[in-house]
């Protein structure tokens, strides 16, 4: 499977902090993924608890991602996400994968380190070995990249940057804001969503996102161009927020 999957699957997982009011455990959100408009899987992210982790206070976020109906008998997708994000910076103190897709299977645990700027990344029951990833100003990785964009003044036209880690290291992202637009939501009606582009700065623009300021910046749609398709280019995967439940 093309790994910008494991990038939109982890993004779907990311989002649950919210800029008007304040993150509180227990707070739910369930997505379809959908492919050319059919149902190929669901996600659901819930805040478990504030836990004090390497000194640090943080919210502990749980996502799980999985393949339903006859995609799944086609392909079965179990993914697990863990992260433990600063409640203050919103950026990740530690993260934890278990990855289930197919005939291919990864676990593995981030440590980021603020003070001497780097990542570790230790596989789980693998023979592969540990590394330390220099760490640049703002770096995120799968949960925390939403959260942390969900911090920012989400004003039309303004510009934000950020690092990313996957498996091959950290790569620069820039996320550009654009006007307003109504659309449909699971709230009862329509809600004027905030359009935002992220662009890998090596690779092009990679994702679409539409947020909702008047339900904390919720992510109501998220677009990803994954599967590249020969000769055709790439098929479009979206995640479509059908339930939300605010923490208490």
């Amino acid at each position: 499977m093309d790994r910008s999957l494991l990038f939109f699957l982890g993004l779907l997982g990311a989002l649950c902090q919210a800029a008007p009011f304040p993150i509180a455990v227990g707070e739910r959100l369930y997505y379809q993924i959908r492919v050319k408009g059919i149902l190929a899987g669901e996600q659901t992210t819930v805040v478990t608890n504030r836990e004090r982790v390497d000194g640090v206070e943080t919210w502990h976020l749980h996502s799980v991602t999985r393949s339903t109906g006859w995609v799944r008998s086609l392909y079965r997708l179990d993914d697990t996400f863990e992260a433990w994000i600063d409640t203050n910076r919103l950026l990740p103190v530690r993260a934890r994968r278990s990855l289930r897709e197919g005939g291919w299977a990864s676990d593995f645990d981030l440590a980021f380190d603020a003070v001497r700027r780097c990542v570790r990344y230790t596989p789980r029951g693998a023979s592969a070995p540990s590394r330390t990833d220099a760490m640049e100003e703002n770096t995120v990785e799968l949960l925390s990249l939403i959260y942390h964009l969900r911090g920012q003044t989400l004003a039309p036209g303004g510009v934000w940057r950020c690092a990313f880690w996957d498996y091959r290291g950290s790569s620069p992202f820039q996320v550009t804001l654009h006007e307003g637009r109504p659309v449909a939501d699971i709230f009862g009606g329509s809600t004027n969503a905030v359009r935002t582009i992220l662009v890998d700065e090596n690779l092009g623009p990679r994702i679409q996102i539409a947020l909702a300021p008047d339900y904390g910046n919720v992510p109501v749609r998220v677009t990803l161009p994954v599967f590249q398709v020969w000769k055709i280019g790439s098929i479009d995967v979206d995640g479509l927020l059908v339930e939300f439940r605010r923490g208490q």
